[in-house]
């Protein structure tokens, strides 16, 4: 059950922490300021950290789940795949973002090229991860379907 609770709680913060990176990481490129890009970069890497964790909580929230509610089978897996793409894409940009944040510790500029791909899947990881927390609310709450 703790797999449960634990995924409940870490499943809200890439789905947060995500669109923010992006504001952060667009507000860097724009102005160049160095700590809005290592705020940002923060952010992706709490982001992907927090994914991984609730990637693998998943399946221990879905049995438990399954013992007191009746699961849509398809929702279930649907949930399950956008969480397991999503995850993937939020691990790649969160290496990316290892990277740069590895650079300006040995006092190095990241190639401007970094902060577009980490932007490029920031933006699709964070749709990809909104509509994975959709299709999990609707696991809970089937009413919800439109």
């Amino acid at each position: 059950m703790w797999t449960t609770w634990l995924h409940l709680i870490v499943v809200h913060v890439p789905v947060v922490f995500s669109p923010l990176a992006l504001f952060f990481l667009v507000r860097a490129m724009r102005s160049k300021a160095i700590p809005d890009y290592q705020l940002a970069y923060s952010f992706v890497i709490i982001a992907a950290l927090t994914s991984a964790a609730a990637y693998f909580t998943g399946p221990g929230a879905a049995d438990w789940l399954s013992e007191i509610l009746t699961l849509e089978q398809n929702l279930l897996e649907d949930h399950a795949l956008w969480g397991r793409v999503a995850f993937t894409v939020m691990l790649i940009a969160g290496v990316m973002a290892l990277m740069a944040i590895l650079a300006y510790f040995q006092e190095e500029t990241p190639h401007p090229a970094l902060s577009w791909g980490i932007a490029v899947l920031i933006f699709i990881s964070s749709l990809m991860l909104i509509w994975t927390a959709h299709l999990g609310g609707l696991l809970r709450r089937p009413e919800l379907v439109f």
